[in-house]
């Protein structure tokens, strides 16, 4: 900088310009570290609460907020917790005979994934760029960003700083930006629409609608239309090829529902050995439990699918919903649509129009007791659902 290249022509006391050095040495230092911006930005409830009062609306975001966010950012810069060992110093063993590791809930020492689009964009305020230290600055010609309805405004503010604009012209900028409304699994990243998402970033956009389902049959996107409600479903319907109907099946225990999905899951595995099927629960548990009984059932292929565990292969794979976005299986059971799983809000919605949405070619849906309401009275009164 402009000072160190001062010092390094001017007539000084060799005394002085160790000393002055040094200081310039450690600004410099200080000047370039994102991580104690990032401490004092969000432990400073002063400031959090004039920038969160300038950028949101009244009631947004309230000063108990603040000062939660504050108390778990302090306990994120504590030391982390050591492991917890005997009078012996010894270990602490697990049933497993594992050793017992820290409090995994305990943020001490840690960052969360969160904090990560907070760093990198400090890193891009003070270095002009995502420069590393000594580095060139990562600049990529074209970025696609898939499922960004799930994403926050920062986290593409990101994205979109770090693709080159020609001429220093930002809205020469060549960015891909594809999501579904619909399918969101994320509901505390503020995301009410592309448009105030655009404006959040400042960039300009082009915005395309897309008019095609290149998945789900009709009677697929007709269901999840219907489980989205007037006011969350596109203002257009999207052109789908015809399909089977879409069955309700409904029994009193899980025992009643088991027995019945192991004959049908039987017969398809014999019937189409190269087929896809996804048994799709709303909690890991619920999972777990299907899965165990199928098993005891001897159905074949069966597998107990958890995060990233997905192998693409033939067979029924048993999982949950947030399991599943973006993918695609030939079968989907969706299980235990009741009201207890899905009830009439928002966010249960969006859950299961994500889950319904993966089948190809044909849907069941297993409700032990009563169906939730988000189920259309048509299919929950006639156990069918086709298009007229």
């Amino acid at each position: 900088g402009g000072l160190a290249s001062w010092l390094k022509r001017a007539e000084l006391e060799p005394q002085v310009r160790v000393a002055l050095e040094g200081v310039t040495k450690r600004w410099r230092k200080r000047a370039d570290d994102c991580v104690l911006d990032w401490a004092e930005l969000l432990t400073d409830p002063v400031t959090l609460t004039e920038g969160f009062a300038a950028h949101s609306q009244p009631g947004d975001v309230k000063q108990s907020d603040i000062e939660r966010l504050v108390a778990w950012m302090r306990r994120q810069l504590a030391r982390p917790q050591k492991s917890p060992v005997d009078e012996e110093g010894n270990p602490l063993l697990d049933a497993q005979g594992e050793a017992v590791g820290p409090d995994d809930d305990d943020p001490a020492g840690r960052f969360d994934d969160e904090d990560d689009p907070i760093l990198l964009r400090l890193v891009q305020l003070k270095r002009g760029g995502l420069t590393p230290p000594g580095g060139e600055p990562f600049v990529w010609q074209h970025v696609a960003v898939d499922e960004a309805q799930d994403r926050s405004a920062l986290e593409i503010k990101v994205l979109l700083e770090s693709v080159h604009a020609p001429d220093d012209d930002p809205g020469k900028r060549s960015v891909t930006i594809a999501g579904d409304t619909a399918q969101r699994l994320v509901f505390d990243n503020n995301f009410s629409g592309w448009a105030e998402l655009l404006a959040q970033t400042g960039q300009l956009a082009i915005v395309r609608p897309l008019k095609l389902s290149y998945r789900s049959t009709a009677e697929v996107m007709l269901l999840a239309r219907e489980i989205l409600g007037p006011d969350l479903a596109p203002e257009d319907p999207l052109a789908a090829r015809p399909g089977e109907p879409v069955e309700l099946h409904e029994f009193g225990d899980l025992g009643e529902a088991v027995a019945f999905l192991s004959d049908a899951l039987r017969n398809l595995m014999a019937r189409e050995p190269t087929a896809s099927c996804a048994v799709i629960a709303r909690h890991p548990e619920q999972a777990d439990a299907y899965f165990e009984g199928l098993r005891r059932a001897e159905v074949p292929a069966l597998r107990r699918v958890r995060r990233d565990e997905f192998n693409f292969q033939p067979g029924i794979d048993i999982t949950d919903i947030a399991q599943v976005k973006g993918l695609e299986f030939d079968y989907v059971v969706m299980v235990d649509v009741n009201a207890t799983s899905y009830p009439n809000q928002h966010w249960a919605r969006h859950m299961l129009h994500i889950g319904v949405t993966r089948a190809a070619h044909q849907l069941w849906m297993v409700s032990v007791g009563e169906p939730s309401v988000l189920i259309p009275a048509a299919l929950r009164d006639g156990g069918r659902m086709g298009v007229l």
